[in-house]
């Protein structure tokens, strides 16, 4: 991972020098072959390719938040699966039945805590937290979608927070 920060990196610097090696050319000067950041975000994917991450999700309910968050890992480009990984992203769900006082619907409060840990080091790299909580008039269907908005809130932000971390 430390590799693949160092690439996107030297990507960013790379497209940042190009404009001064365009104008030291113009004013004719003499200018080193440099490498454009196209380089080395590409030799950053292949490194991307070669760490896979293992996946474990514990109370899954139908497999949702494993296909989300394969769905986030796999959309950055990296190979998800392996339970012997060096990077393992851990998840652990909790449902909990909520009952509001004189309110008739039946309510399920989610938490989800998903770590990417480095399993040499002995770290985690990046958290993820996410609890809500969503009723309806039964609480199979308050668990539903309790799991639905769970899965929502890691498409839409999980890949993103990675994105990050990695830059």
């Amino acid at each position: 991972m430390n590799g693949l920060a160092r690439y996107q990196f030297a990507a960013t610097v790379a497209d940042m020098t190009k404009p001064c090696a365009n104008l030291l050319s113009v004013i004719g000067g003499s200018v080193p072959a440099i490498k454009s950041g196209d380089d080395y975000r590409l030799e950053a994917l292949n490194i991307i390719k070669a760490i896979p991450v293992g996946l474990i999700v514990r109370n899954d309910m139908s497999g949702r938040i494993q296909g989300a968050f394969a769905r986030a890992l796999s959309d950055l480009g990296f190979n998800s699966g392996g339970t012997n990984s060096r990077y393992m992203l851990e998840v652990v769900i909790t449902t909990t039945p909520v009952e509001i006082a004189s309110n008739p619907n039946k309510f399920t409060r989610i938490e989800l805590k998903a770590d990417l840990k480095d399993t040499k080091a002995g770290t985690v790299l990046l958290p993820f937290d996410f609890n809500s909580r969503e009723g309806h008039s039964t609480q199979e269907e308050a668990n539903n979608r309790a799991y639905i908005a769970a899965e929502r809130k890691i498409n839409e932000e999980y890949s993103k927070l990675l994105s990050n971390y990695l830059s």
